[in-house]
């Protein structure tokens, strides 16, 4: 059975992967268009960032755009443990 979140997406764009290059980082394919729920559900949410260590790069809004074309305003969101199925 296949899982997706039945919420509607936010403006929250979460980065599915952190140890890509920049240009795969950014890239519409590690983007996920999340609802307020699953967003604050996610591993990272809130949590502050190691000494030294960088934020990842904002989603560029060609990107941003793309992936809310793709999700069609519902959270793409497809992890049960979340909590959103």
């Amino acid at each position: 059975m296949s899982y997706r979140c039945t919420r509607i997406a936010t403006q929250h764009h979460h980065i599915q992967r952190t140890d890509l290059s920049d240009d795969e980082l950014t890239h519409p394919d590690n983007d996920q268009h999340l609802c307020d729920e699953c967003h604050e559900a996610t591993d990272s949410y809130g949590k502050e960032l190691p000494p030294g260590e960088e934020s990842p790069p904002d989603f560029p809004e060609e990107t941003r755009d793309e992936v809310e074309r793709r999700s069609g305003g519902q959270c793409e969101c497809v992890n049960p443990e979340r909590g959103c199925h």
